[in-house]
């Protein structure tokens, strides 16, 4: 189990504690750049490592961010070594030992070079993560940028690639002329260079080369000048770098017997001319040296030191433009947020609109079920109406053919009361008649006739009270019974006139049966029609 198993970020503390256990001080740079190598090839990433540990790991974006601007993450791979006094520790080949107390972790008696393995352990970790969303990546990991600390050291300058400056074009041939000497670190003295080399054997650091400006003086110039106007020749390779003058003895003494040709033939041509005499670089990196020799072929990437402060500088400004590009997004973001603040307002106003009107849809839509229904049962019962008004109409066709019969009925009923009346009348006048005689005839028969006459009064007045007629018929024959017995002595003449009146009797009789019959026929009809 590591010491950092249980420390958050899981990944990034697994890294570190790896980094860690390789010896990574500055100078000791080959084992640690290795691992990032190896580690950029188990993640199929592309990378460059230059001649001397320095590298370049790219990831390319994560689906959905291929437009988006490259992330640069930078950290150096070196840290500076010291040791307590009494620890036994050979940081030549000897990894760190760590532990972890309270809220730090902390190497045993030794410097923990956490501000550069932490910025490594974080690029490897996030360059593992397969999960989380990301731009391109691009991930610049540099060897010995500690060293850079011995400039706090009064007389350190800095490396030879740290004091010229090159024309891209010329890159390859100056830094292929330079050889291992460009990261020679200059000093103003040789005070300094022997102060320098016993601080880096003190501390286990390897090994350096130093050029004190006080000793690099009055540089051997180049002596075949005739050459530098042959075919392909540039000029000689200090005089394509630009710095200080001070520095310019530097400069002379490490570039100023090489020359710089376009290109390999034109170099071996020269060279076969002077003997093999001169020293060559060709743009490309090919290098002709005296005695004959020539190397060359491809590098593996196209990175190289002095091409770094290039690099940075075109770094920096796409930083610039980056961190211009991240105060605008970080601006949009704002102005986001401020309208997705407003478009959430809008959004809440517009749900509780939604709302509103869903509440009045509902209600719309219960009011339309429930006048459907009612228009159903409407139906229905228009349906049932239209029944009923066709049952009404048969029945009203039955009632105005009921009526008509009753109709028909009650005028024969009506003709039968005229032809009765009619007969009354003409038996009344023939009464009238006999009574007029029988008056004088009779002066007895005169009290007789003017009760018949109010019979016949009572019998008009109530015709269609067939009650009242009957009742006084009744009275009517009583009387004229008693009227009979009266007259039972008078004259033959007045038995004819008696048996005249009882057949007139008869006949009102009749009269007042068939009235009745047919107010009997009437009222039923009227019963049916209600």
């Amino acid at each position: 189990m590591g010491v950092c198993d249980q420390l958050e970020p899981k990944r990034v503390f697994h890294y570190f504690e790896e980094i860690c256990g390789i010896p990574h001080g500055s100078g000791n740079m080959d084992e640690i750049s290795n691992y990032c190598a190896e580690f950029a090839k188990d993640h199929r990433l592309q990378y460059h490592k230059d001649a001397y540990g320095n590298l370049i790991l790219r990831k390319k974006a994560s689906e959905g961010y291929e437009g988006a601007e490259p992330v640069i993450i930078q950290g150096h791979l070196d840290m500076v070594c010291e040791k307590e006094s009494g620890v036994e520790i050979d940081f030549a080949k000897d990894g760190l030992e760590l532990y972890v107390e309270g809220d730090f972790l902390r190497a045993r008696g030794t410097t923990l070079g956490g501000d550069d393995g932490i910025a490594v352990a974080y690029a490897l970790a996030l360059l593992e993560d397969e999960a989380l969303p990301h731009p391109p990546l691009e991930v610049v990991l540099t060897v010995d940028e500690e060293i850079g600390l011995l400039e706090k050291e009064k007389g350190i300058i800095g490396v030879v690639a740290d004091i010229i400056q090159v024309e891209k074009k010329y890159e390859t041939a100056i830094e292929t002329a330079l050889g291992g000497s460009i990261q020679n670190i200059v000093t103003d003295n040789e005070d300094t260079a022997k102060r320098m080399i016993g601080y880096l054997k003190k501390n286990k650091l390897g090994r350096a080369t130093f050029l004190p400006l006080t000793s690099v003086k009055n540089p051997r110039k180049f002596a075949n000048t005739e050459a530098l106007s042959g075919r392909g020749v540039i000029g000689t390779a200090d005089t394509l770098v630009r710095t200080d003058d001070k520095y310019r003895d530097v400069a002379a003494s490490l570039l100023g017997n090489i020359l710089v040709i376009d290109n390999v033939d034109h170099a071996v041509e020269l060279a076969a001319k002077y003997r093999h005499s001169i020293r060559m670089v060709t743009l490309e990196g090919e290098l002709s040296t005296p005695g004959g020799a020539i190397s060359g072929g491809a590098y593996k990437n196209n990175s190289n030191l002095l091409g770094r402060r290039r690099e940075i500088d075109e770094l920096e400004e796409r930083v610039r433009k980056l961190l211009s590009s991240v105060r605008e997004m970080e601006e949009d973001i704002e102005n986001t947020k401020a309208r997705r603040t407003r478009l959430r307002v809008d959004l809440e106003a517009v749900k509780n609109e939604i709302q509103r009107k869903s509440i009045e849809q509902n209600t719309a839509r219960l009011g339309i079920s429930q006048a459907r229904e009612r228009m159903e049962e409407e139906a229905k019962s228009a349906a049932s109406l239209r029944t009923e008004e066709r049952e009404i109409g048969e029945k009203i066709l039955e009632i105005r053919k009921e009526k008509e019969d009753t109709g028909r009925e009650l005028q024969a009923s009506e003709e039968l009361e005229k032809n009765t009346q009619e007969r009354i009348a003409s038996l009344q006048a023939q009464l009238e008649e006999e009574h007029r005689e029988e008056s004088a005839a009779a002066a007895s028969v005169s009290e007789w006739e003017l009760k018949v006459e109010k019979m016949r009064q009572t019998l008009e007045f109530k015709q269609n009270n067939v009650d009242r007629i009957e009742g006084e018929l009744q009275r009517a024959r009583a009387e004229l019974a008693e009227i009979l017995q009266a007259l039972t002595e008078n004259s033959a003449e007045t038995q004819r006139r008696q048996e005249s009146i009882l057949e007139i009797g008869r006949t009102i009789a009749a009269a007042h049966d068939a009235q009745s019959e047919s107010e009997t026929k009437l009222k039923e009809s009227m019963e049916q029609r209600e």
